[in-house]
């Protein structure tokens, strides 16, 4: 299946690539004819993606590219640059989970997280541009989530982060739109993907009977488990945003992915700021 709106054989770079969005977000534009560059944090860390190509017959690029080194990423831009001819788009998706309540998360673990979540895919985006800017229409596509859009207790690390994310791509919006570069965010809600097994870091001292929230802790990661595996939607779920994304000459800026995305964040929008607080209040415990 190699037909697709727009130019067939656009080269396409994805992060984070090793397993769940990243890795559906890979295969499904490969199916759509695009030549995807798919990166994962080493040859030795690239999950299942190796033998999904083989199966399906596809044809996709891997790239070992670690986002929190600069040597590596500038080793996998200077082989972007030799190999095509700028890059179609960028997917921004490579990263990994957070959790503890703030007073528990001690600062070298906090900036351990925003090293992936936030400076690694600036770092990207920043070698990444030149070759954005080479075609007449490209794309800059972040995922970030929900949590740019709203805090729940216990979360900060992994919130604040995507909050960031979510001011940068803004901005980036207005700066690169006349450059032709279209920036959009992704905003997933429940995904099922394997963060929760590989990529979560709790914070223990959170969970610890020594910390003043660990009872509030323990009832909120549970729930969390809870919804996770009764509404959690597959990853193909954002990889199909992407793909529609890319497909359009002027996609906009934010996309909720997901029906609970879609319905949470459209109802964020028109409620006030008080009722918006009091929701997050039952939750919070």
């Amino acid at each position: 299946m190699n037909s697709r709106m727009g130019r067939p054989e656009e080269p396409v770079l994805i992060t984070g690539c090793s397993s769940g969005i990243g890795l559906a977000t890979a295969l499904l534009l490969a199916r759509l004819g695009y030549r995807v560059v798919a990166t994962v944090k080493s040859l030795e860390e690239q999950g299942t993606i190796r033998e999904d190509i083989h199966r399906e017959g596809l044809e996709i690029d891997i790239l070992p590219m670690d986002n929190t080194s600069e040597e590596s990423v500038r080793e996998g831009f200077h082989y972007l640059d030799m190999t095509y001819d700028g890059l179609h788009g960028l997917v921004n998706n490579a990263g990994v989970g957070a959790g503890g309540f703030f007073e528990d998360v001690t600062e070298e673990n906090l900036r351990a997280h925003f090293e992936v979540n936030f400076f690694g895919t600036a770092r990207v985006t920043r070698f990444a541009i030149p070759l954005l800017r080479r075609r007449n229409v490209s794309y800059l596509v972040t995922i970030t989530s929900m949590a740019g859009r709203l805090g729940v207790p216990g979360m900060s690390s992994y919130h604040s982060a995507k909050f960031a994310l979510e001011g940068m791509c803004e901005c980036l919006y207005h700066e690169l739109r006349p450059h032709g570069v279209r920036v959009a965010i992704v905003e997933p809600g429940l995904i099922k993907t394997s963060i929760l097994k590989n990529g979560f870091v709790m914070s223990g001292v959170s969970r610890d009977s020594s910390s003043v929230y660990s009872e509030r802790a323990e009832r909120i990661w549970q729930d969390f488990q809870d919804r996770f595996e009764r509404n959690g939607g597959p990853p193909e779920v954002v990889a199909r945003i992407i793909a529609g994304i890319l497909s359009r000459r002027d996609p906009g800026l934010r996309h909720a992915a997901g029906t609970d995305a879609r319905v949470i964040l459209g109802l964020w929008t028109w409620l006030p700021e008080w009722v918006r607080l009091r929701l997050l209040g039952r939750f919070a415990g």
